[in-house]
């Protein structure tokens, strides 16, 4: 991706990543645990390390946005 980037660097990043796998723990493979932590957690990360030092630049913010999956509760026995 060529782009250019202000001089005076960046006043906001804005992160939203999201995916999930939902299902009892035992039937859901790691892989699919492994994608969510990628994208959720390692992905997040990347970008914002990757484009912290412009933000810093331009005193900006970094803003992270959740999911309301993250609220989810699973069924009385759903997981047994």
């Amino acid at each position: 991706m060529n782009f250019v980037l202000p001089a005076s660097g960046l006043w906001g990043l804005v992160n939203n990543a999201g995916v999930f796998s939902i299902g009892p723990t035992e039937w859901v493979p790691l892989a699919d645990f492994k994608k969510v932590a990628d994208v959720n957690l390692w992905g997040v990360m990347d970008v914002t390390k990757t484009f912290l030092p412009l933000v810093k630049k331009a005193k900006g913010r970094v803003v992270l946005v959740g999911s309301i999956a993250g609220k989810y509760e699973p069924r009385k026995n759903e997981m047994l």
